[in-house]
């Protein structure tokens, strides 16, 4: 029985030892700067991420930082100018001569556009026989397109959104030919509006007949 208490007292005392031995591990900590969150500011001359032009309404939030949203044109499909003509199918004319087709084009950003102008080419059985500016004769009927501004011009430079020169009327005239006689046709014309802006709708196709 002794034994067994010297060996117990033994036991504890070796336990005791080792334990303090141990030495307390220290507890690591981060050195590292606590960045400060601060909300934008606009007129602090930073362009912060929420301060940029939001692009689907075309508005800068702060443009004293990040400056106005760009150019944007939008071309509406083309429509009937007067009673001479009338839309009797799916994208197709047929007119009566005289008359006019058109279209509304606005530059819907913040700032001036390029210069935009246009181009078409129309097709009878797959022959080109109007083209802009080259082929504006055809079965008695002159085609003439131009920008329903003071000069006619045939390219034209929008302002931005809000001022007078923001919007224009593109116009693609139909009148007699006075060297032709007026025949029936039925062509398909392509309608392009170029310019280094951002531009939505600048390709359409139309078939235009005429009838006596």
């Amino acid at each position: 029985m002794k034994k067994v208490l010297i060996m117990v007292l033994l036991t504890t005392v070796l336990l005791i030892a080792a334990c303090g031995k141990q030495v307390e591990q220290p507890i690591e900590t981060s050195t590292a700067p606590i960045t400060e969150i601060t909300s934008s500011v606009c007129g602090d001359g930073t362009c912060d991420n929420d301060e940029m032009c939001v692009i689907a309404k075309l508005e800068a939030s702060c443009p004293a930082d990040c400056g106005p949203c760009p150019s944007s044109i939008y071309v509406e499909p083309l429509e009937c100018g007067d009673s001479n003509c009338e839309k009797t199918g799916n994208n197709e004319f047929t007119v009566k001569i005289p008359s006019y087709i058109k279209s509304n084009v606005a530059n819907l950003g913040e700032t001036i556009a390029n210069t935009m102008d246009t181009d078409f080419k129309c097709y009878e059985n797959d022959n080109k026989v109007v083209q802009h500016a080259r082929l504006k004769n055809f079965k008695g009927v002159v085609f003439d397109d131009y920008f329903d501004l003071r000069d006619k011009p045939t390219e034209v430079r929008l302002t931005a959104r809000t001022t007078s020169g923001s919007k224009a009327i593109y116009r693609l005239d139909l009148k007699t030919w006075e060297q032709g006689t007026l025949e029936d046709f039925d062509i398909t014309c392509n309608f392009e509006f170029n310019t280094h802006s951002p531009i939505k709708n600048d390709r359409q196709t139309w078939i235009i007949k005429y009838q006596k």
